[in-house]
């Protein structure tokens, strides 16, 4: 077989002689989940090694709502968790590593991280929040010092709050977005 790059011009040549190609199989499964907004990466916040999956259920009129958390469980996925607010996931880990996992969530100006009460349970408590128009991004460990950040942006900032003690965050870094147009930033993706 050969191929084009259409770019350059170029032929490029390839064999599939003595190549083994695997074949995956799925095991589809009987299942319908609400319409909604989904974090962009499965969890597995009770440490059981069956994963999540974390989304903001859409409401009548197909705008944002309340967190779900769905956990396989070898058969199907099971609701496991359902806020009575509305908010968008963000990100999740551990960013002051106290061995209780983290989901980043944001709506509008509002920006919260839920905790999980003990180790292996699933984040119920609000344990920071930023009323201040801070648009919450991701949570990552951009300086690799072991201590978390929470990444996002105000107006044509990014800002970097790090983890000082538990539960517990400091403004550690801001950067001007110095970009042409609107000066509206997407930071919805997994920084790391």
């Amino acid at each position: 077989m050969e191929s084009i790059d259409n770019n350059q011009g170029s032929y490029y040549h390839f064999s599939l002689q003595n190549t083994t190609l695997i074949h995956e199989f799925f095991t589809p499964i009987n299942q319908t989940f609400p319409a909604g907004f989904l974090l962009n990466e499965a969890t597995d916040f009770d440490g059981d090694g069956n994963f999540e999956i974390v989304l903001s259920k859409y409401d009548s009129n197909n705008s944002f709502g309340p967190i779900e958390i769905y956990e396989f469980d070898g058969i199907q996925f099971q609701k496991r968790l359902e806020t009575s607010f509305t908010a968008i996931p963000r990100a999740w880990g551990d960013s002051d590593n106290d061995g209780k996992k983290e989901l980043l969530l944001g709506f509008g100006r509002f920006s919260f991280l839920l905790e999980a009460a003990q180790p292996n349970e699933f984040p119920t408590q609000v344990v920071w929040s930023d009323t201040n128009d801070f648009w919450a991004a991701a949570l990552s460990d951009l300086d690799k010092d072991g201590r978390g950040e929470i990444i996002g942006s105000v107006e044509d900032q990014y800002r970097v709050f790090e983890s000082v003690a538990d539960n517990s965050f400091a403004e550690k870094f801001t950067f001007l977005n110095s970009t042409e147009g609107t000066k509206r930033i997407n930071l919805s993706y997994k920084i790391i």
